[in-house]
């Protein structure tokens, strides 16, 4: 290994301790890649990155000597050795880089990175003709973009809510010998139907972070944040208003949020892009949706005055045939006292607590005057009493 100079005055450069090293390398976002060595080509002449990378900055290092540079944005390690065919270098950096441009001779090798790289190894200038080995390096050109730094997040939110109703009716309201149209006995049948109706509330929102960590400013000239499936969207927070073109000042970050205006619950990607001119590129970034159903009140317990335990215990939405289900019943009154018999059913729901209730009433007719009929009525008229239980 050859003598190095480490005298740094003059170079026009700012050097870096390996404390601010670490220090710029933890530049939020900033794209990286790893070490990807690549074949140059010559390039005549003493080009600048307007020509090797239009759109990019560029970044000089002149003399060519060991040690961290850095202009702020982009901050380079520079490792110098000689070899038996002449002057190599590594380089590491905190950012992506598109080209670096060795110079040396009439003109110099550019090395071009796709995708960007943050390290290379043996790098050189061009072949010297006359005797077979590496020019000596006049100086290193770095061109390289920035890029804002785009985040994003998605929150959905799906709530289901079940309302139930109850509907309880029997076919004769009155039987008994002095019933109108009674004939023998008194056998009625009851039905309890129970329907359940889903409420949906769909909500969709999230999060934008637009942060510029270099020492310059951004020209945004557009936000555009899209749906998949296409659908409104909103922006607020700092992006509420905001007018474009918009300078984002350096060290900044614009703290954003969105709505989507009407989710469907279809919704599976939401993809953030900012737009930009000059010097600091834009950036994008997506997030995707996942709805997750948020069911209360799906299930109800149910109850009979009459006959307990006839109906089921538990019900579900799940158990509805085009949103309702019925059961039936008859029972036998031959025997019954005089009077006025109440059968209620009801249901609480497992989550919420409600509930609802319903009856129906069959009275017995004894007599037109509603004296209780003679002893034995019953028992020469009809069965004893029975009841027969039906589910649809």
């Amino acid at each position: 290994m050859g003598n190095r100079n480490h005298s740094w005055g003059g170079l026009g450069l700012v050097l870096l301790t390996a404390v601010a090293v670490a220090m710029a390398i933890g530049f939020a976002g900033a794209r990286s890649a790893a070490a990807a060595h690549v074949e140059p080509t010559f390039v005549d002449g003493n080009p600048t990155c307007a020509t090797l990378a239009p759109g990019t900055i560029e970044f000089k290092v002149e003399p060519v000597v060991d040690g961290v540079y850095s202009d702020g944005n982009l901050s380079v390690t520079i490792d110098v050795r000689d070899t038996a065919n002449g002057q190599v270098f590594d380089w590491t950096s905190n950012i992506g880089v598109d080209v670096v441009f060795a110079k040396g001779g009439s003109g110099g090798n550019k090395y071009a990175y796709s995708p960007e790289a943050t390290a290379d190894t043996g790098l050189h200038a061009p072949v010297n003709p006359s005797n077979g080995t590496y020019f000596g390096l006049s100086h290193i050109t770095f061109c390289y973009d920035l890029e804002l730094v785009v985040d994003k997040t998605a929150n959905p939110t799906w709530a289901r809510d079940w309302t139930w109703d109850i509907e309880k009716t029997v076919d004769d309201e009155e039987v008994g010998p002095f019933a109108e149209g009674q004939v023998d006995g008194g056998l009625v049948n009851y039905s309890v139907t129970l329907s359940a109706t889903k409420i949906d509330t769909i909500a969709l929102s999230g999060t934008i972070t637009i942060s510029n960590p270099f020492n310059m400013a951004a020209m945004i000239t557009s936000i555009t944040d899209v749906l998949t499936p296409p659908g409104a969207v909103t922006l607020g927070g700092d992006c509420a208003g905001l007018v474009f073109p918009y300078v984002l000042a350096a060290s900044t970050t614009l703290n954003c949020t969105w709505t989507a205006n009407t989710p469907t619950g279809l919704e599976t990607l939401n993809t953030v892009t900012v737009a930009t001119s000059g010097a600091i590129a834009g950036g994008s970034d997506s997030a995707a949706i996942a709805y997750t159903i948020n069911e209360t009140d799906e299930c109800i317990t149910l109850d009979d005055t009459m006959f307990p335990g006839e109906l089921p215990d538990t019900l579900c939405a799940s158990d509805l045939v085009n949103g309702e289900k019925v059961f039936t019943y008859s029972y036998e009154y031959a025997g019954a006292e005089c009077g006025d018999h109440t059968n209620t059913a009801s249901f609480e729901t497992d989550d919420n607590g409600e509930t609802g209730s319903d009856s129906a009433t069959v009275t017995v007719l004894c007599a037109d005057n509603g004296c209780t009929l003679t002893p034995g009525y019953w028992k020469t008229h009809a069965d004893p009493t029975r009841k027969q239980f039906d589910e649809t």
